[in-house]
């Protein structure tokens, strides 16, 4: 690899639904982000530490299902998008993958109830190469105080239960494509309690 060194050991399975992520410095999202996505189902994170100095890669490799890499030579601001393209080339070919960050968990329709497994079975019979995922910020609902308090003990979707029901937008993925048009706007219909988003356009 020519942007990223790997500083834990173990090798990385050819099988199984990988999440690949970059952190710096987030400690306090790091347990529940594991235990959300190992809770749907996925095999192993590919995590790029970008010389977090809080813990979050001691904690990191510790993990048996996490490999961990390194920046060599790289930033952040010029070569995130390298690092993701590296990992995803070099161990993800052909698989389905989630690129997250760490503050970032992925749900989708009884995610509560059904494993990953049976969501991509059905991404499978659909034909589908991609999946569409909006991005919803969540609020606690509480003193703005609660937001600053990290209590790993409490899943992170019950620490911040709400969201903003409107005022999504999709974005062409750049200026080429979307010279000509406008940016759809999304409204937001479900609870996330309920495992499902319904977006009308």
């Amino acid at each position: 690899m020519q942007t990223l060194i790997q500083i834990s050991s173990g090798k990385v399975p050819e099988a199984g639904v990988k999440c690949v992520a970059l952190a710096h410095n987030e400690i306090h999202r790091t347990p529940d982000f594991l235990r959300h996505h190992r809770e749907l189902g996925l095999e192993h994170f590919l995590i790029v530490d970008d010389h977090s100095t809080d813990g979050t890669q001691e904690y990191l490799q510790s993990q048996a299902d996490v490999t961990l890499f390194q920046p060599k030579g790289t930033t952040f601001k010029e070569h995130k998008a390298l690092w993701r393209k590296e990992i995803l080339d070099n161990y993800c070919v052909g698989q389905w993958t989630l690129v997250l960050d760490l503050d970032e968990l992925f749900v989708y329709p009884h995610y509560d109830r059904r494993p990953i497994s049976k969501f991509i079975d059905y991404l499978n019979i659909e034909k589908a190469d991609a999946v569409f995922a909006p991005m919803v910020e969540m609020y606690a609902g509480h003193d703005p105080a609660f937001n600053l308090q990290n209590d790993n003990r409490i899943p992170l979707i019950e620490r911040y239960p709400y969201f903003d029901s409107d005022g999504y937008r999709l974005l062409r993925p750049s200026r080429k494509f979307s010279k000509n048009s406008q940016p759809l706007h999304l409204k937001c219909m479900a609870v996330l309690a309920n495992g499902c988003f319904i977006i009308s356009m």
